[in-house]
């Protein structure tokens, strides 16, 4: 039962530093403009196009925050 245990364990550290040499994410930055709208409890930070979608955020934080 040892020797189970210890060849899972064996496999287990090997798949781990397999895996670990690939499927690293390189981090890409893109410049983004942020515009912002003010509530009266919340800023709602958004890019370039995403103006319908933060009204509809910051109307629904408003509402839950009075519901909470």
């Amino acid at each position: 039962m040892k020797k189970f245990f210890l060849a899972v364990f064996i496999f287990l550290g090997i798949a781990n530093f397999a895996f670990a040499q690939f499927g690293q994410n390189k981090v890409q930055y893109k410049e983004f403009d942020w515009y912002y709208i003010q509530t009266t409890h919340f800023d709602i930070y958004f890019p370039n196009g995403g103006e319908q979608i933060a009204e509809f955020g910051a109307k629904a934080a408003e509402e839950a925050l009075t519901q909470i």
